[in-house]
């Protein structure tokens, strides 16, 4: 795995990664605000590795969602470095499934499949809630034995 950062103008940079370039930049007034933060991609990486896995879990046991998004939050420390303090995960799922299959789907992203969570959850407590049909089903807390 490998990237190049090239600075455009003031704190505006792109990360090429292969054949794909992500835009990013430092939030007003030290930035102007043109793109996401590197901590938010960050926040946002943690969310779609986990719902990568929650979606091929879904499609291997061919269970059909008609809706499924996952929404990120971030607690941050106040002073420099200003580093994640917590994060939430909250997955909103709609379709016909138990509750279990989806509890089982995430659980296992984060115990034993999420790379981006596994580095994180070292240092960051990463809590998550499953929401299926607009019920609460579910929470727990990243935990991987590695």
């Amino acid at each position: 795995m490998k990237s190049e950062l090239i600075w455009k103008e003031k704190l505006q940079f792109n990360a090429v990664i292969g054949e794909h370039t992500v835009p990013m930049d430092a939030k007003p007034p030290i930035g102007q605000g043109t793109a996401p933060s590197p901590k938010d991609l960050l926040l946002s990486s943690i969310a779609a590795c986990s719902a990568m896995d929650v979606v091929t879990h879904m499609r291997k046991h061919k269970i059909e969602m008609t809706s499924f998004a996952v929404d990120s939050d971030s607690e941050t420390t106040s002073g420099y470095p200003a580093i994640f303090k917590s994060v939430k995960l909250i997955f909103k799922v709609h379709g016909k499934m138990e509750s279990a299959e989806l509890i089982t789907a995430v659980q296992n992203s984060q115990s034993k499949y999420c790379g981006v969570s596994a580095m994180v959850s070292k240092v960051v407590p990463i809590h998550w809630i499953a929401i299926l049909n607009d019920t609460q089903v579910g929470e727990g807390a990243a935990r991987f034995d590695i």
